[in-house]
């Protein structure tokens, strides 16, 4: 009998070779739920120079920009609680 992970389609497209674009973004929102912290990047031009800024995401700003890989252009209530799950997930299967 396979296991869950075995039938699971980014294992199937890890092993596989077949990474379609859905698997790959699939798979990077596995690994987002499972980082210890996440940063937003932004990069604007001030006095005709680029700056970069970067700073840590609390807990609700971290379920907010997996919610926006998640859900695109509209987020759900329903895909801010699947965020929430994902996180809640990741932090127990690392215990």
């Amino acid at each position: 009998m396979e296991s869950a992970d075995a039938r699971h389609p980014a294992y199937l497209a890890c092993t596989t070779g077949e990474v379609s674009t859905d698997s790959f973004y699939w798979v990077s929102r596995m690994i987002a739920a499972m980082a210890d912290a996440h940063y937003l990047i932004e990069k604007a031009v001030s006095n005709g120079a680029t700056v970069s800024k970067i700073r840590r995401l609390d807990t609700a700003e971290t379920v907010d920009e997996l919610s926006r890989m998640l859900g695109g252009v509209e987020i759900t209530d329903k895909v801010r609680e699947s965020a929430r799950e994902m996180k809640e997930l990741a932090a127990k299967k690392k215990k």
